[in-house]
């Protein structure tokens, strides 16, 4: 008698016991997994971007100078694990990144004359500051160099404008009234 009226407890116990368990924690899947790729690890530590002259109140940006030999050295060796800094007004963060695969071995580039080269430079992913809940993606190739991040301050975004580089929160960046296309 006690067990007919117990099973149905115990099955609607069960039903809820992720909702109980998961739904007060946000997970931080990208802050687990860099943690465990950097375990016992040693990063190698680029100041591949400075302060450049900006006039943030008027653009609501930072200009960078990159050291673009940096860059390249890490293009080229690939490190497993990187931790490149980031300037960004009175502050800098530090991305602790680590190597991804974005493409299989198998990969190749088809084309009406056969397979065709391919480089698809190198990408990370990881966190901000050792905070497991920002994260922070890389990417470098001979023709791309980008970085995007996200704190509790906002989204930010490194990229190349012309031969520089800037870096923006999307935040302090309004849009136009008028996107003429």
């Amino acid at each position: 008698m006690i067990m007919k009226k117990l099973i149905p407890v115990l099955v609607l116990l069960c039903s809820l016991w992720p909702f109980f368990s998961f739904g007060q924690v946000k997970p931080h899947y990208v802050g687990q997994w860099y943690e465990d790729h950097a375990r016992s690890k040693s990063p190698v530590k680029s100041d591949a971007f400075t302060h450049g002259k900006s006039d943030f109140p008027r653009t609501k940006r930072y200009n960078l100078k990159a050291n673009i030999n940096q860059l390249n050295s890490i293009l080229n060796t690939k490190p497993d694990l990187l931790d490149i800094t980031v300037p960004y007004g009175d502050k800098t963060y530090t991305l602790n990144l680590a190597k991804v695969e974005i493409t299989s071995e198998q990969f190749s580039t088809n084309t009406d004359k056969g397979n065709a080269p391919h480089n698809t430079g190198v990408q990370y992913r990881g966190i901000v500051d050792h905070n497991p809940a920002y994260i922070a993606s890389l990417n470098l190739t001979k023709t791309d160099k980008s970085v995007f991040f996200s704190t509790d301050e906002g989204n930010f975004v490194l990229t190349k404008d012309g031969n520089d580089f800037i870096v923006y929160n999307e935040q302090e960046m309004g849009l136009p009234a008028i996107i003429l296309c």
